[in-house]
């Protein structure tokens, strides 16, 4: 019964609150507007910095989306494990390392406890980006993009703006902006959470994260993004993975509670 209660609380908050009708369309309209409700201060602290900066050339969005990254993605194959692109594990400092082992040793021992999503806690990214789930590229009119993912309906938002955004409350997502090289996205996120993890197999991160990632269409319909990440609480030095996702024609992101996917006895 508690965990009925629990299921269609969260149904409700996400899908029926506010007269939100269980459609794509009207689900991508609400999360942008809790997002942008949440992140206000952040973009007003940047309007009012000062800062001479131009806000990345709105034809030059909308011309680079329309020419292909906008539309549902699936990746290639899921990443349990990260390895860096030369197929090696990140280069974990001392303190990374034994959360890390202690991590494996946990999940080896049927401890999963120290994994959030376990409990369908938020996964964060770049783990998001590993998941073998469905996610769409949006853009919004008023030139953000959003990123829609079907694992337990998470979502973030990616601010074009050529002014870093202050971090009011780190998060599981953190706070991305991004801006176009050439005919690559460039998005930079902090101000993450420290209870994340950046894969399934355990990897750690500090508060100090920050992920850049350059996205690329290598053909049509293959979309490729080189993830550096960035954390030397944990990490000796920068390094970057590489992945890539297969457009879905016609594909929809389906309804997904993760509550209905723990076992009865929670």
């Amino acid at each position: 019964m508690k965990r009925q209660k629990a299921r269609d609380a969260r149904i409700n908050r996400f899908v029926t609150g506010s007269g939100i009708r269980k459609n794509t369309q009207t689900v991508l309209s609400s999360f942008l507007c809790l997002s942008m409700a949440a992140l206000l201060p952040s973009i007003a602290a940047a309007a009012s910095s000062g800062s001479s900066e131009s806000v990345t050339s709105p034809d030059a969005l909308s011309n680079s989306f329309h020419h292909g990254f906008d539309g549902v993605w699936r990746i290639e194959h899921q990443i349990f494990a990260v390895k860096t692109t030369e197929d090696k594990l990140p280069p974990l400092n001392a303190a990374g390392s034994q959360i890390y082992q202690k991590h494996l040793a946990s999940r080896r021992a049927g401890d999963t406890t120290f994994d959030d999503t376990t409990w369908c806690g938020g996964a964060g990214i770049p783990r998001l980006m590993f998941i073998d789930r469905p996610f769409q590229i949006v853009l919004q009119p008023n030139k953000t993009v959003l990123f829609y993912y079907e694992w337990n309906r998470w979502s973030r938002l990616v601010f074009l703006t050529n002014s870093e955004l202050s971090v009011e409350t780190p998060s599981s997502m953190g706070v991305a902006t991004a801006h176009w090289d050439g005919d690559t996205f460039v998005v930079s996120t902090n101000g993450f959470r420290q209870d994340t993890l950046l894969d399934s197999a355990g990897l750690p991160h500090s508060e100090q994260l920050n992920i850049n990632e350059r996205l690329r269409l290598i053909s049509p319909d293959v979309l490729e993004d080189k993830i550096t990440v960035t954390d030397l609480a944990f990490y000796t030095k920068p390094w970057e993975t590489r992945v890539t996702y297969h457009r879905q024609p016609n594909a929809e992101i389906h309804e997904d509670v993760c509550l209905d996917h723990l076992p009865s006895s929670l």
